[in-house]
């Protein structure tokens, strides 16, 4: 019985780890989306807008997460004459989630890798 609950356990922490990487993976890919958004906005160059997409990147991973990107993005835009409102910033970031999580699930859908174990069948 012991054996069971184990094994049901590990399941439990399997579906974690997978639920929480594609989250991030989710999350980064839809943030480097909204970054190249804001750079067209902002007429950045194509190396400016990759750096840009980074920085980004990097602004989501700290405590204030999106919401620090969009008010990064917002000062920004709002630094060189465009015009944005936070419905606007958040409209554009729910479709970048939308089209990552889809592109996520296109291009793996075994999300199962080298460093998971496959648990309960």
């Amino acid at each position: 019985m012991l054996d069971k609950f184990r094994e049901i356990e590990k399941g439990h922490e399997a579906r974690y780890k997978l639920d929480e990487e594609l989250r991030f993976k989710v999350r980064a890919r839809a943030t480097k989306r909204l970054a190249a958004w804001a750079a067209e906005q902002l007429a950045l160059s194509p190396a400016a807008a990759d750096a840009y997409a980074s920085q980004m990147i990097m602004v989501g991973l700290e405590p204030a997460g999106a919401a620090g990107v969009h008010e990064k993005i917002r000062n920004d835009l709002t630094a060189v004459g465009v015009a944005v409102d936070e419905a606007t910033i958040r409209a554009e970031d729910e479709a970048c989630l939308a089209e990552a999580m889809d592109q996520l699930t296109t291009e793996y859908p075994q999300p199962l890798g080298p460093d998971h174990e496959q648990v309960g069948g």
